[in-house]
């Protein structure tokens, strides 16, 4: 019989409160604004897991290699007969109640990401779609599941490189491994460049060898430290307050993660496993039970919890305490009856075959669900006119719109938050405008034209055509003409960090800020009889409130489920350097006569209470004002431009 490992259990039972904290703290700080940072580094749990992982099926391997009874049929039956029920049942959780609470896009992505969890590579489908980090992956149901698909990988590679180890090199076995951790390692150090890093297999399945590699020299460890009494008590202690401190201490506050970044708590979690002390008291406790059950509460916690924000968990305590309760009871009911027990072949099967259907037949009708009938969209109230086009430069093409014949005294001109005025300054808007706008471009000197860098498909040449353009009508404008500048800034500095090799900073953040007024300053100086409006950046919402702002559900039961009132509020959750950046642009304006800075975020402040303000993200009639995240509908690009001609007006 296998001696039960309290130590293991312990690990196990730190891992997954680390995790659920920290997965609690994170959806509330995105949905709430807020800036709680007790388990910053709660996400090392994961880290835990994985050593603990690789040492425990590396144990098991040699354990059978030794009685000469090891089969890889036995194996993966094994292994996957325990990850894959308890898994099997959450999609088929998922996909029933995401039916009636999922948006159709979310859900149509929900039912792609179960596919990708069953086959083992759902950690792939997220680094490619924003992310671990990203404030957009609330949404996401089955983002967890990345740690079980690197786990099933390292299922599918491991067993088999370690029986033909063994077979050509028998003892040896052991120094390969080990060189191969070590490849590993310096693999993901060289690859580890990106937010994409966090998640993909080949910078990330270090840690499950490093398991493995513990496992294979943990004698000769032992012995090397001479490793007894109360050494290995000091030891232990030493490694479980390491294990404590990188969780509240670690922070990735530019969402960018390194192994260094989880170093001190593999160290420690090898340690303890290293040790296999048994005497301390914090390893014999009744709460290692949490430890035993772990998966279960790993699988469900994070679905519960995004299902629990859309039914209106808050950031109360008492609210806080159901969900954690409702959690540990769903959990424990999944550990008992799913997970202990061996699920009839006949249930498992069906239900696959009934997640394959699933999945074909939601993507094929788009994500079509029951929230489908009670989406809406809000229509303008006049037909939109043909815009008249004033020439082409090097594809870039600058329009005269507006309801005048005359000249235009006004250039409005940026990227997309331009863009989101065009049906104001086109179909509303009393007098004529030249209008130059194209989306995720900001070229408006020498620095930010001569980029290289590609972002969302926009490169060098078509910062220039944007920017020869720009140079242009500047020149066709007469003296005391407006140029009305337009931008998300803030969606611009992440090109400019690849462009200059830089990581996210302070730092980083204020050269950016100084060149990109530098390029703006130089059309500035060059045209001083021109009057230059430099609108600010815009506040960002999330993508969840923007699809609520969708749904009409009067009609609905669901009425009584989701709390549609609370979309029509929100945070800004940019604040920090949306803030930084009007505040440079502002200033930039007051030391400069002719330049002129609007805050058009202005009109929608609600409650001014500095980090919390509140901003409204409907109209008087409860017409949505956004479209997405930082991104106006038409009729709020109408209400924002009736704004910024105001503000004209009053010069």
């Amino acid at each position: 019989m296998q001696k039960i490992r309290n130590d293991i259990d312990f690990l196990k039972t730190v891992a997954i409160l680390c995790v659920v904290f920290y997965h609690l703290f994170d959806l509330l700080n995105i949905s709430y604004n807020l800036n709680i940072h007790l388990f910053d580094g709660g996400f090392l749990g994961v880290d835990i897991f994985l050593v603990i992982s690789g040492y425990l099926i590396t144990g098991s391997i040699f354990k059978s290699l030794n009685s000469e009874s090891f089969s890889l049929k036995s194996f993966y039956s094994k292994r996957l007969l325990r990850l894959y029920p308890p898994l099997i049942v959450l999609i088929l959780f998922c996909l029933i109640f995401g039916y009636f609470l999922l948006f159709p896009d979310v859900y149509k992505e929900t039912a792609i990401e179960s596919v990708n969890a069953l086959i083992g590579t759902s950690n792939i489908r997220f680094a490619n779609s924003g992310g671990y980090f990203s404030l957009d992956n609330s949404d996401k149901v089955l983002l967890h599941t990345w740690y079980i698909a690197l786990t099933v990988q390292f299922y599918l590679i491991c067993p088999i490189l370690i029986s033909i180890l063994n077979r050509c090199f028998k003892a040896n076995t052991k120094f390969y491994v080990l060189g191969f951790t070590v490849f590993l390692i310096i693999a993901s150090v060289l690859l580890s460049k990106n937010e994409k890093a966090y998640l993909l297999t080949q910078t990330r399945i270090f840690e499950l060898f490093i398991g493995a590699t513990v496992f294979m020299f943990q004698d000769e460890i032992r012995s090397l430290l001479r490793l007894k009494g109360s050494l290995s008590l000091i030891i232990f202690y030493c490694a479980a307050l390491m294990l404590v401190y990188t969780v509240l201490t670690t922070s990735l506050s530019d969402s960018y993660w390194n192994p260094s970044t989880s170093a001190l708590t593999i160290i420690a979690t090898s340690l303890i496993l290293i040790l296999n002390y048994e005497k301390s008291f914090i390893i014999n406790t009744k709460f290692n039970f949490i430890g035993k059950m772990s998966y279960s509460i790993y699988l469900w916690h994070w679905t519960i919890f995004v299902f629990a924000l859309k039914m209106g968990l808050n950031t109360s305590a008492s609210s806080c305490i159901v969900v954690l309760l409702i959690t540990l009871i769903i959990s424990y009911i999944s550990f008992i009856s799913i997970e202990k027990r061996k699920l009839k072949n006949s249930f498992i099967i069906i239900s696959l075959i009934c997640i394959c259907l699933s999945y074909l037949y939601i993507k094929k009708v788009k994500g079509d669900n029951y929230l489908s009938s009670f989406m809406v969209e809000t229509k303008l109230t006049f037909e939109p006119k043909t815009p008249k086009i004033d020439f082409i430069l090097d594809d870039q093409k600058v329009f005269i719109l507006g309801k005048s014949d005359k000249k235009p005294d006004i250039f409005i001109t940026g990227d997309s938050h331009t863009m989101q005025y065009f049906d104001f300054f086109n179909d509303v808007y009393s007098g004529s405008v030249y209008y130059s706008a194209y989306e995720a471009t900001m070229a408006y000197g020498p620095v930010f034209n001569n980029m290289n860098a590609v972002y969302l498909n926009i490169g060098k040449s078509k910062r220039q055509n944007f920017y020869k353009a720009y140079i242009h009508t500047l020149n066709e404008l007469e003296d005391n003409a407006t140029v009305i500048i337009s931008n998300n800034y803030f969606l611009h500095y992440k090109p400019y960090l690849a462009e200059k090799a830089l990581k996210d900073s302070d730092e980083s953040f204020e050269l950016f800020l100084k060149d990109m007024i530098s390029d703006i300053d130089s059309q500035v100086q060059k045209h001083k009889k021109l009057n230059f409006n430099i609108v600010g950046q815009g506040i960002y919402t999330t993508f969840t409130i923007a699809k609520c702002l969708k749904t009409d559900l009067h009609d609905s039961f669901l009425r009584y489920v989701i709390k549609q009132d609370n979309c029509f509020e929100t945070y800004d959750f940019i604040f920090e350097r949306r803030q930084k950046i009007n505040k440079a642009l502002n200033q930039y304006a007051q030391n400069n006569k002719n330049v002129f800075f609007i805050d058009r975020n202005e009109p929608l402040l609600k409650i001014d209470n500095y980090k919390n303000s509140i901003y409204t993200t409907v109209d008087k009639n409860k017409n949505p004002l956004f479209r997405d995240n930082h991104h106006y509908t038409p009729i709020g690009g109408i209400q924002i431009g009736e704004y910024i001609i105001k503000n004209l007006n009053k010069r």
